[in-house]
């Protein structure tokens, strides 16, 4: 039961710097693209421009989905991919967390396995980024979860968690 080894420094840097590039490059595309828009599309007696501005705003953040779209694959964003990925996938578990819940208490493995990802990646994540508000209760909740597998005789490994087995549970 492993993750990818991530060295957090390097992680939060890149992240950091893709959400700075981020926040900037919208700011400068906004404005070039409400000039643009503005120039070619205005009332010159109107000054009342703020749909052109918003058509500007939401072609700049259209643009730079597709940029990031583009450039998602590429090594700088490896680390941030990935995380981001589990992120998608803890938040698909959490969205079914009722259902989840009922069948731990009916000791559904496949409920039991769709929590025991949940806690283990969400303590990988927020270890990784240092949010350690709530780490110690994940913490505790995992101990129980394990209990709850021991009772039962059954090992789960994180690496093989298929996102097919919270299907079977949200029916």
């Amino acid at each position: 039961m492993s993750f990818r080894k991530i060295d957090k420094i390097e992680y939060k840097q890149h992240l950091n710097r893709s959400q700075l590039f981020a926040a900037l490059a919208l700011l400068v595309l906004s404005l070039i693209t409400s000039e643009v828009i503005r120039t070619l599309f205005a009332d010159p007696n109107s000054s009342d421009h703020f749909w052109l501005n918003a058509a500007s705003v939401a072609l700049s953040v259209l643009i730079l989905v597709v940029v990031f779209m583009r450039v998602r694959h590429h090594e700088y964003f490896q680390d941030i991919m990935y995380i981001w990925n589990l992120k998608q996938r803890i938040n698909r578990i959490y969205g079914n967390n009722r259902h989840i819940e009922q069948g731990i208490q009916q000791d559904c493995p496949a409920a039991i396995e769709c929590q025991h990802y949940y806690l283990v990646t969400s303590i990988y994540i927020y270890q990784l980024e240092d949010n350690t508000l709530t780490l110690s209760e994940l913490s505790r909740e995992l101990d129980q979860l394990r209990l709850q597998m021991q009772r039962l005789d059954l090992t789960f490994d994180v690496q093989r968690f298929d996102i097919a087995t919270l299907e079977r549970i949200a029916k």
